[in-house]
């Protein structure tokens, strides 16, 4: 049994996770325009677009819906492969 600030912490980054999801879908051209200047070439940037808020939205759901293990290691991917792509954008020279 998880303790009430587990819970709490959980439903937190949940809110964050679908916050996230929801500003990238209301704010498409913003995002995709955004995702561009990661410059992850025309086979993976289309995939990305999509993908990257579906899987927040994912996150968001698991760590809500109680499935906090699944959604805490869905975090970690998503917050790994943002640092990743900030750390390819920098040596690019692209990032600001």
């Amino acid at each position: 049994m998880l303790s009430a600030a587990v819970r709490v912490v959980c439903i937190a980054l949940g809110a964050t996770f679908a916050w996230a999801a929801i500003a990238k879908l209301l704010g498409w051209r913003r995002w995709t325009e955004t995702l561009a200047r990661y410059r992850l070439g025309r086979g993976l940037q289309p995939f990305a677009s999509g993908a990257v808020p579906a899987t927040e939205a994912v996150a968001s759901a698991l760590l809500v819906g109680g499935a906090h293990r699944a959604g805490g290691a869905v975090a970690i991917a998503l917050l790994a492969a943002f640092s990743l792509a900030v750390v390819r954008a920098r040596a690019l020279g692209d990032a600001e």
